[in-house]
């Protein structure tokens, strides 16, 4: 009995996953679950999906997965990572009707990466322009040691002064001065546990030497009025970029990576984007130094 060409590709395409699945579970699981996580599609459930469990939901995303590569990729791919469409590509290198598939998804993935790249970059133009988010009070919050390392340590005594002043004058009122001590004290302890860590690597990888590079150990403030200000604006474009790759743990990027009303803005959004990576490009070695552990390595 003869059969048909998508008969047989799907079988086909059955078998392979049988060998991926069995070859490759953790990234299998990996992508499942991540999935799950999602506003996936997920069938006769949609409906009730508020109420699906995640196991359930894993559950069925591994049974359209099982049935058809194809399929799953039709639905699911534009969620993707770029290690699960790696994934395929290498699994079904010898299948042209895939390979042709992955072709063109990784063009849509593309364009949806640059898309969220300009909302990004429009968002943060008036995050800059509003300016609150981009004070020093803010990344401070956000990221105590390395405010310390490159700005705080080199502040004057005008300039605390001032900081002082400042703050006085746009917190007022008791309950406003409970909660910026109370937001102080977070800081503290964010930035002890990150002091903690940093230190642990630098005795790691260097346990002969007896001298440790801590901000009270800075013998070199007194620099120069010029230098301060260019560890400032080198601080804070280390804060841009975290922004911009989406590791602002606090901030809801979904208001934004979905958001199409910065997309009336694209044009003069991708021309400023032009030329602040540009300029990004020129400053990438002074700044891949500034900051030893990485966003995702803090204790929130």
């Amino acid at each position: 009995m003869l059969i048909h060409a998508y008969e047989l590709r799907s079988i086909e395409h059955r078998d392979a996953m049988d060998a991926c699945t069995s070859q490759d579970p953790d990234i299998i699981s990996s992508m499942i679950s991540y999935l799950a996580q999602t506003d996936s599609f997920f069938g006769d459930h949609q409906r009730d999906v508020e109420n699906l469990s995640l196991e359930n939901k894993a559950i069925f995303l591994r049974s359209v997965l099982d049935q058809s590569a194809a399929t799953f990729l039709t639905r699911y791919g534009i969620q993707l990572k770029d290690e699960h469409i790696n994934y395929f590509t290498e699994k079904f290198a010898e299948d042209k009707d895939l390979m042709y598939q992955l072709k063109i998804l990784k063009r849509e993935l593309k364009a949806a990466d640059q898309r969220v790249k300009t909302r990004r970059f429009v968002a943060m133009r008036g995050l800059l322009a509003a300016g609150e988010y981009f004070s020093d009070e803010q990344m401070k919050h956000r990221d105590p040691l390395l405010y310390e390392q490159m700005v705080g340590r080199h502040l004057t005594d005008d300039d605390i002064k001032s900081q002082s002043d400042n703050l006085l004058r746009q917190h007022t009122g008791f309950s406003t001065m409970l909660l910026e001590q109370m937001d102080s004290r977070g800081n503290n302890e964010l930035y002890t546990r990150q002091l903690s860590r940093e230190e642990s690597q630098l005795e790691e990888e260097d346990s002969e030497s007896d001298e440790e590079c801590t901000p009270a150990d800075d013998e070199n403030n007194g620099i120069s009025p010029d230098e301060r200000i260019a560890l400032r604006e080198e601080f804070l474009h280390v804060m841009q970029e975290r922004f911009l790759a989406g590791q602002d743990q606090e901030f809801d990027y979904s208001s934004v990576d979905g958001n199409c009303k910065y997309d009336d803005l694209v044009q003069e959004g991708r021309d400023a984007e032009e030329a602040y990576f540009d300029e990004t490009d020129e400053d990438d070695l002074s700044v891949a130094h500034v900051s030893s552990l990485a966003p995702d390595e803090y204790d929130y």
